[in-house]
């Protein structure tokens, strides 16, 4: 249920064409994938924004499908490049997308400290009743 990993946002830095070319992805571990995104991927990718998440994998398809209309697949990429996670997007798209990560990262944090406070009051409650 829980897949605590990072959800993060990527812009290829070398891009000049119209609009920005981002990768929103997850990880494990950063600097691994940093490496791997740099190393499979054309071009000098920055991290933009980078939120462990309890629910990542959730986060990161209702992203993708959300911007769905701006996806931008690149060619002849090394496996595991994440080279279909690639959107063209606007400023203010962008301005967008990391206010939603930071909401969703705040909604998260809210969401999992609540199932953390049930789960522990639970049994307290259980005890109290049963003694």
């Amino acid at each position: 249920m829980f897949d605590y990993r990072h959800l993060y946002i990527k812009e290829q830095t070398s891009f000049k064409g119209k609009g920005r070319k981002v990768k929103i992805g997850i990880a494990t571990v950063m600097a691994t994938r940093h490496s791997q995104v740099n190393a499979g991927l054309p071009g000098e990718w920055g991290e933009i924004m980078d939120k462990r998440l309890f629910f990542a994998r959730s986060a990161e398809r209702f992203l993708h499908k959300k911007y769905s209309a701006y996806h931008t697949p690149l060619e002849n990429l090394k496996p595991g490049s994440g080279g279909s996670e690639i959107f063209t997007v606007s400023s203010h798209k962008l301005a967008i997308l990391r206010l939603t990560l930071g909401a969703m990262a705040a909604a998260d944090r809210f969401i999992s400290f609540s199932a953390v406070v049930i789960s522990v009051k639970i049994p307290i409650l259980i005890w109290y009743f049963l003694s």
